[in-house]
């Protein structure tokens, strides 16, 4: 499933209706933002990485693409400045808490991969951190968990004979009078009914494509995720931001109880302050 997921996540579906103006603005917008953030000067990044993803007109109108550039701009960031100063985390927690006011209308892997941002204690050195951010995170943290268990499908397999394709071939008769070719656009498809035929294919492999992506992801993410989750609610409980009671609490919700149970013993292990 590994091999072929990545297989899958780098395959592009070549048919596809032509893009519209407004959005290869936006794609020309936020590379501009990540080039930006690239070639800044040394101490510059994170200014420059403020100042690109203040000026997106998009967030509320598009959460999951504003979301894809919170996380795209600090993996360019941090390829920059791998030291992940307090200043840069805290500045990563405000962008990612915007990025997930409305985690529900993201995909599921780019909410998750979001969580997976977050930290209950950003700097050890300074005052305990405030119970109400930390809080916001832990319910955001299970929210995630809880999508993750339920959009797993346990019997999902891979068809050998259904794979996904790159380009969607069109149906028999489609082109006496054109050329024909897999990825061709449909509007060159003159009968009505094949050219909906060829596009109803086209829809089914990119479902398909989406389907096989996400269980992948989850799949490979799962421990990933187990690990953050572990590691944000001990930082909770040690800083005293929130207490075993109430982590253990929240935990009875998670179906998992083999990660439930991992948690809760390395829980158990540590005392509050």
């Amino acid at each position: 499933m590994r091999t072929l997921h990545k297989l899958v996540l780098i395959t592009t579906l070549a048919t596809a209706l032509p893009a519209q103006s407004g959005s290869e603005a936006r794609m020309r917008q936020n590379h501009a933002i990540l080039q930006r953030i690239e070639q800044a000067a040394p101490g510059e990044h994170l200014a420059a990485l403020q100042a690109g993803l203040d000026s997106i007109p998009y967030r509320l109108q598009d959460p999951e693409e504003y979301a894809r550039m919170v996380s795209s701009a600090f993996n360019a960031l941090y390829l920059k400045d791998n030291r992940g100063s307090v200043e840069v985390r805290q500045a990563e927690q405000w962008y990612v808490l915007l990025a997930l006011e409305r985690p529900e209308q993201l995909p599921a892997e780019i909410e998750l991969l979001l969580v997976m941002r977050l930290r209950a204690n950003i700097d050890p050195t300074t005052d305990p951190p405030d119970r109400k951010d930390v809080l916001r995170k832990q319910l955001l943290l299970f929210h995630a968990w809880h999508r993750m268990e339920k959009e797993t499908d346990p019997d999902f397999k891979l068809d050998l004979l259904d794979l996904p394709h790159e380009n969607v071939c069109p149906p028999l008769g489609a082109g006496p009078n054109t050329a024909v070719f897999c990825g061709m656009d449909p509007s060159f498809i003159a009968d009505p009914k094949l050219r909906q035929a060829y596009l109803d294919a086209i829809e089914k492999n990119r479902a398909l494509i989406a389907r096989v992506n996400l269980q992948g992801f989850l799949r490979d993410n799962n421990e990933r995720f187990v690990r953050h989750a572990q590691t944000f609610l001990l930082a909770a409980i040690q800083t005293g931001a929130t207490t075993e009671e109430e982590v253990v609490s929240e935990l009875k919700s998670v179906s998992d109880t083999s990660a439930r149970d991992r948690v809760l013993a390395k829980l158990r292990s540590v005392k509050a302050p």
